[in-house]
Formats: structure tokens, C-alpha cells, sequence
């Protein structure tokens, strides 16, 4: 398995990605971007994230789903 395993490690990498990132990104974006090894382990990251607040849940109006940008 190659990249981020762990969920505290991709939750971190995420925010970073997020924090550099001037657009509201997609998950598969954020888990590319940021070398998650699974999009469970990155998914359960972001809930994480979105739950303590670090991360914000956007509408995307031109695709009809959400997207995620830094709180």
C-alpha cells in the first residue's frame, strides 16, 4: 500500500491540501491530492474534519454536489 493509511495522517495531509488549495475541491480531488491510500480511510478522515469543525462542506451548484474548502 503506498500513501496516507492512517486516519489522523490523511485528516492532516487533507487540511494541508485544503489549506494550499484555492478552490473548493470534490473528495476524490482531496483524497488524490493528498496520497490517501483508500476512500475509506479518507472519507472517515474528512467526517472527522467537517465534525470538529477544520472543514466546511460547500455546495457545488455546477455539478450538484458538495466540495470542501477550509472552515
Amino acid at each position: 500500500m503506498a500513501g496516507v493509511c492512517r486516519v489522523e495522517e490523511a485528516a492532516r495531509s487533507i487540511l494541508a491540501v485544503l489549506k494550499t488549495s484555492n478552490a473548493c475541491l470534490s473528495s476524490l480531488d482531496v483524497l488524490a491530492r493528498a496520497g490517501v491510500c483508500s476512500k475509506f480511510i479518507g472519507r472517515l478522515a474528512l467526517s472527522m474534519l467537517v465534525r470538529r469543525g477544520m472543514v466546511r462542506r460547500v455546495p457545488d451548484y455546477g455539478s450538484r454536489r458538495m466540495c470542501f474548502a477550509p472552515a
